[in-house]
C-alpha cells in the first residue's frame, strides 16, 4: 500500500496572509501544479480523494483527468487547519500577544474561534484509519494500492509526523512547498 500526499498549488493570497479554510483560488493554471506533481511521481494512484477546497479540489481534478479516474471522494477533513478570527487578515495585523503566544505553543493553543494543531491532527488521523491505518479500512475493500491525496501543508505535516514519530512541535521544521509530493 502506498501513500502519496500532494500539496496544493499557490494561491491568489498575498503574501504573508492567514487562510486555512478560506476558498483561494490557485495563483497560476492548475496544468502547472499538475506537470510539478507529475515530475515527482513514481507510479499512477489507483485512487485520489482531496480536500474540498478549491486551491485542491482542482489539482485533484486535473491530475484525475489525467489518470482517468473519478476523484472518489472529497473530505472536509483534509481541509486545512482553521485558524478562526485570523482566517484572511495579515499576520502583521494580528495583535502580536496573541499570535507570539500562539506560535510558541501551536500544537495546544488554537486562535480565537479556531482550532489547535491537536485538534486537527484528530481529524486527519481519524481519515487516515478510515482509508488505511485501521485493520478494514476503504482501500482494502476497494481493492486500492496507491491512495493520492492532495491537501493542505498542516495536515500533510500531521501525517508525516505520525508516520515518522516526529513530535507535533517540530512539524513546522520541514519544508513543504506548493504542488510538492510526499511518499509516507
Amino acid at each position: 500500500m502506498e501513500i502519496i500526499l500532494v500539496r496544493h498549488p499557490e494561491t491568489v493570497a498575498p503574501k504573508g496572509m492567514c487562510y486555512g479554510h478560506l476558498d483561494l483560488d490557485i495563483k497560476d493554471p492548475v496544468e502547472k501544479a499538475k506537470e510539478t506533481v507529475l515530475e515527482q511521481l513514481v507510479s499512477a494512484p489507483d485512487l485520489i480523494v482531496s480536500s474540498p477546497l478549491l486551491r485542491a479540489k482542482k489539482l485533484a481534478n486535473s491530475l484525475a483527468e489525467h489518470f482517468s479516474l473519478p476523484v472518489f471522494q472529497e473530505d472536509r477533513r483534509l481541509m486545512e487547519m482553521n485558524f478562526g478570527e485570523w482566517e484572511g487578515k495579515l499576520w502583521d495585523e494580528l495583535p502580536k500577544e496573541e499570535t507570539e503566544k500562539w506560535m510558541n505553543d501551536f500544537v495546544n493553543l488554537n486562535a480565537p474561534n479556531g482550532e489547535s494543531f491537536v485538534e486537527l491532527q484528530s481529524r486527519v488521523l481519524h481519515f487516515a484509519e478510515e482509508w488505511w491505518l485501521a485493520e478494514q479500512n476503504k482501500l482494502q475493500e476497494l481493492g486500492a494500492k496507491r491512495l493520492l491525496i492532495v491537501s493542505h501543508s498542516a495536515p500533510i505535516r500531521v501525517l508525516i509526523c505520525h508516520k515518522r514519530q516526529i513530535p507535533l512541535n517540530k512539524a513546522f521544521r520541514m519544508k513543504l512547498d506548493f504542488a510538492s509530493v510526499t511518499y509516507l
